[in-house]
Order: structure tokens, then C-alpha cells, then sequence
């Protein structure tokens, strides 16, 4: 493997920005036309990485492409130990053709698509825009997400890709109506707009003041999920209480009671009623 992988180790400690600045500063140094990141209780499946930047390649019109995601948690929270939960974490396609669609479609459904192969002088160039916003939210995701999104479109590939811890110690963000009413909110969210303005202008050929109305009739599906604490809003509020109050907890003690059912059905049952298949048995 030494002549196909080169491991750069790099100190950075007089960044000031975080991982975000040193994120920048690895992918300046970074030789490969596409990059995606992996951090350090994360693991890319190689195999993945290769299929992702081949169909980018392929594939002029996206910017991101990576196999299924999996999450998995350990009892106790550590960095080792007993696994505590393994599951498939679908992420949804952003197909539109125009970039004006894509961001509206992401910020109502989002992910977080540099998780995936993406292409990396487009990841630095969203980095140079978030050394300018000193809202944390804005600079750390929704800022590179949303360009990589304008950019071109995202997929999922038909192959396992990256494999997540999820902790329950991650930074705890304000409440939404907290964030917007902070004092460097609307500072930092105007620069926000202006760059994703002038993406979307020059991908559909628009004038910048049209994109930036795209851009605001796009956002709000993000403060919207927010406050009202939903990941898809598509879902209405009668079948998310039916769902949480009534099948949720019965599916639950079902599976408790025969886990052998629970296989059967995600192993053998499902994919052929669904042609999708749970990829973390596979995993495990």
C-alpha cells in the first residue's frame, strides 16, 4: 500500500479557528482533485472512496457522491467498549438540475454532504467564506453544506461508505430562537446569503438579486425544522404522534422479545419489498 496511500501528519497548533481552520489548511496541502472528511472516531471504507471519486468523475454535474452511512454508539460513551447501537443513517439525493432547487431541497431536508467525496477545490473555496462568519453554526456546517449542494448535485451509491460514532456529548447549540436573535447573527448570516447568492447566480445564469431570493425562500425551511424539532418536513404532526405514541414503542418490544423476527425482517423481508438492503449487518 505504500505506493498507492501517502499519510501526511500534520501539528497545527497556533490555528485559531478549530477544525475548520485546520480543515482548511489540510485540504490546501491536499494533491487529490476530490477530498471528503473523516474524523477521528470516524472510519471511510476505502473501497467506497475509489467508487465515489470515479462516478464524480464520470459525472461533471455533482459535486458529492459517497456509499450508505452507518452511525453506531458504545455503552458508556467512551472511545472502546461494548456496541450499544448500529444503524443505517439514509441520506436524502439531491437531484434538481437548476442550484436554486437543490438548496431549497437541502435546507428543508439536510445532511451534511462533505461526510461524502466531494470536490475539494470546492470545499476550500466554502472554507474561505467561513473564516469570514463568526456564527459557529453558520461557519462549521450550513455554510460548506450548502455549497456543496449549490455546486452540483448529491448521491448515494450502491456500496457501504462511512461509518460515524455518535456521542451524546457533541456541542450543544442555542435554542434556534437564541441563535437568530444573537448580536453577530445578522452579520454573519449576510455574508452566509451573499455566498450562496453568487454560487446559485452563476450555476443557473441568474441575476445575483434573483438568487438572493431564491436563497431566502430556501433558509427558512432550515429555521423552521428547528423550531419545530423534526428532521423531515414532510412528515405530518398526526403520524409523528401516532408513530412516537403508538407503533414506535410496540415495533420496540416486539424486536426486544424475538430479535430473531427483527433479523429476519431487515435481512430477508425488506429488501425485497423495498429493493434496499440494511447495511449494517453487513457491518457487523
Amino acid at each position: 500500500l505504500k505506493s498507492e496511500i501517502n499519510i501526511v501528519y500534520e501539528y497545527l497548533p497556533r490555528l485559531t479557528r478549530g477544525s475548520g481552520d485546520a480543515a482548511r489548511h489540510l485540504l490546501k496541502i491536499t494533491k487529490e482533485k476530490y477530498a471528503c472528511y473523516s474524523c477521528d472516531d470516524d472510519y471511510q471504507v476505502p473501497n467506497s472512496l475509489t467508487i465515489s471519486a470515479r462516478f464524480l468523475e464520470n459525472n461533471p454535474d455533482y459535486a458529492s457522491a459517497g456509499g450508505h452511512p452507518l452511525h453506531f454508539s458504545l455503552k458508556g460513551n467512551g472511545v472502546y467498549g461494548e456496541l450499544n447501537r448500529l444503524s443505517d443513517c439514509p441520506i436524502p439525493e439531491i437531484l434538481e438540475e437548476k442550484a436554486g432547487d437543490r438548496l431549497i431541497h437541502f435546507f428543508y431536508n439536510n445532511f451534511v454532504p462533505f461526510f461524502l467525496v466531494c470536490k475539494k477545490d470546492e470545499l476550500l473555496k466554502s472554507h474561505d467564506y467561513a473564516l469570514r462568519i463568526k456564527d459557529r453554526i453558520l461557519s462549521s456546517e450550513l455554510i460548506l453544506s450548502a455549497l456543496a449542494i449549490t455546486a452540483g448535485k448529491s448521491t448515494t451509491l450502491d456500496c457501504l461508505g462511512n461509518i460515524r460514532q455518535m456521542h451524546n456529548t457533541n456541542y450543544e447549540p442555542p435554542t434556534t430562537f437564541e441563535w437568530i436573535i444573537a448580536p453577530e447573527w445578522n452579520e454573519s448570516y449576510k455574508i452566509f446569503e451573499n455566498a450562496i447568492s453568487e454560487s446559485i447566480s452563476k450555476k443557473d445564469n441568474i441575476s445575483f438579486n434573483n438568487a438572493v431570493k431564491i436563497t431566502r425562500r430556501a433558509f427558512p425551511g432550515q429555521i423552521i425544522k428547528w423550531l419545530v424539532g423534526v428532521k423531515n418536513l414532510k412528515s405530518t404532526a398526526k403520524k409523528n404522534y401516532f408513530w412516537s405514541k403508538s407503533l414506535k414503542p410496540l415495533r420496540s418490544k416486539i424486536a426486544g422479545t424475538f430479535p430473531f423476527l427483527k433479523y429476519i425482517y431487515r435481512v430477508q423481508v425488506r429488501p425485497r419489498l423495498t429493493g434496499k438492503k440494511d447495511l449494517h449487518y453487513e457491518a457487523l
